[in-house]
């Protein structure tokens, strides 16, 4: 149940998830989802959910290394994870930094406008 994951937590959740779970056997998959859908948007119209919802549904995953060596990642950060890694991205992840097509790669400090230039791999 996707849509069921979006629903606030809450004593009232475990009761929705009851009321979805009868509808389940009488409904075709859409319009499980669908319902599921509605119910979220009824229960929590202004979509702000609490801190402990969004907690409940941050998750960083690390994948395995791939034989080129890159680790993929995928995840929902809180706004507390978000504001820890942005200035750590912004810096090490600018154009410029640290690209290995550089022949003297900028890895501290801050890069030149043609290390800028040079950088192919981010738009």
């Amino acid at each position: 149940m996707t849509a069921g994951r979006r629903l606030p937590t809450s004593a009232r959740r475990i009761r929705h998830c009851v009321e979805l779970a009868t509808h389940a056997s009488v409904l075709t998959v859409d319009e499980f989802d669908t319902a599921a859908d509605r119910l979220a948007y009824l229960l929590n119209q202004d979509g702000d959910f609490c801190d402990e919802d969004r907690v409940a549904q941050a998750y960083l995953r690390r994948g395995t290394q791939r034989p080129n060596g890159l680790i993929p990642i995928d995840g929902l950060l809180t706004p507390h994870a978000w504001a820890l890694l942005e200035p750590i991205l912004e810096k090490h992840a600018a154009p410029g930094m640290g690209n290995p097509n550089d022949t003297t790669p900028c890895v501290s400090g801050t890069p030149s406008e043609e290390q800028k230039r040079a950088d192919t791999r981010t738009g």
